[in-house]
């Protein structure tokens, strides 16, 4: 069989499915990845699994050039008339959109992942209504849709974007391999708060610069850390002037960016912070975060609500709430050594119940064989 994962950027799939990819290529299929040239980052290549085919197009993520999109649209379909794919699965919206159509036709079953609703659906905008209006048309077109919660699921099928009978809501999200991500018991002899997201505003960026500002006030040992990528075409990303002030200033630590965020989450004084205000699928910086141990402070939305049973494993409170995230990092910081290492505990069981990327592999299998 025949399979190609189009996605919207190399580390994206590094990071979210390259388990499913290697699983695919170790059952005896031809695996192929399509993503932008746009995104190609020195040593992302190299962690793909060995016998994975890759290819670049000329797709850029964040740019609306309609010229550009028609390049997209041609070069896909070239693609997929001469690899002749059994299936392809898309992800993110330009390749539901772009990769959808090209492959409807020329008579290829495909499934679209809608990993959050995102950027695309606040706001009303003429570019972003025509931008809806696209991803409806495409995910119409798609064979099976996979949805990664509950609220997501509900605004897609109440819009009309998505049916009932050709849709997976995932549990479990994406998944994350608890081999690789392992489980390390914390100590909390300190403590160090860790953010792990693009840095953009929507992820939380003022608020847990915010109130590391506060806590410090009280505890001015505390570390506060950011991992993850710079991204200032967004939006919403967050210039590096800005970044670098907030360093310069003592506020936050930034690590820059890695392929290998578990030797940062297995550090035994980790707690993870992502006060997000932004729709996702299901938040993969936390599941990793759970399967290792951390407890975790994030919002109560959706894509990030599901990682956390407040109280237990961490806490949940509302976006762009300040004082309350100050709140639940004192909290924590305050709470006796027995309790903490509890919470720790509890993560790793949430992931090990509902994350385990051996039953999310299953719902593919599952996908597949309806299909085909």
């Amino acid at each position: 069989m025949k399979i190609i994962f189009c996605d919207n950027s190399i580390r994206s799939f590094v990071n979210f499915r390259i388990d499913v990819a290697e699983y695919y290529i170790q059952q005896g299929n031809d695996v192929y990845l399509i993503y932008p040239k746009c995104t190609f980052e020195n040593g992302f290549e190299e962690l793909l699994p060995k016998g994975c085919h890759v290819l670049q197009v000329d797709m850029n993520p964040s740019n609306m050039s309609v010229l550009q999109d028609v390049k997209t649209f041609y070069q896909l379909f070239s693609i997929y008339k001469e690899i002749k794919p059994d299936i392809i699965f898309h992800y993110t919206i330009k390749p539901n959109i772009y990769g959808t159509i090209a492959a409807k036709l020329i008579g290829v079953k495909t499934v679209s992942m809608v990993a959050g609703l995102g950027y695309m659906f606040t706001g009303n905008g003429l570019t972003k209504q025509l931008g809806r209006f696209m991803y409806k048309l495409g995910l119409r077109y798609s064979s099976w849709t996979i949805v990664l919660n509950s609220s997501n699921y509900k605004t897609l099928f109440e819009k009309g974007y998505i049916k009932s009978n050709r849709c997976s809501l995932f549990s479990g999200g994406e998944g994350v391999n608890l081999k690789r991500f392992k489980y390390v018991e914390k100590e909390y002899s300190t403590i160090r708060f860790l953010m792990v997201a693009r840095i953009l505003y929507d992820k939380g960026y003022t608020e847990y610069v915010e109130a590391a500002s506060i806590v410090k006030n009280k505890y001015s040992n505390i570390s506060f850390d950011l991992l993850g990528p710079i991204d200032e075409t967004n939006p919403t990303g967050v210039p590096k002037h800005v970044i670098d002030k907030d360093v310069l200033d003592g506020k936050i630590n930034y690590l820059g960016v890695t392929s290998d965020v578990a030797s940062y989450l297995e550090k035994d004084n980790t707690v993870v912070v992502i006060p997000s205000s932004y729709n996702e699928g299901l938040n993969h910086s936390l599941m990793e975060a759970c399967a290792m141990g951390c407890p975790i402070i994030t919002t109560d939305i959706p894509g990030c609500r599901e990682t956390v049973e407040d109280g237990i494993n961490g806490y949940l409170l509302q976006s762009k709430d300040v004082q309350t995230l100050a709140s639940k990092m004192l909290n924590f910081i305050e709470l006796p050594q027995k309790n903490k290492q509890e919470m720790s505990n509890a993560s790793y069981l949430k992931a090990k119940k509902e994350f385990d990327i051996i039953n999310v592999i299953k719902q593919y299998d599952e996908i597949i064989n309806n299909l085909l």
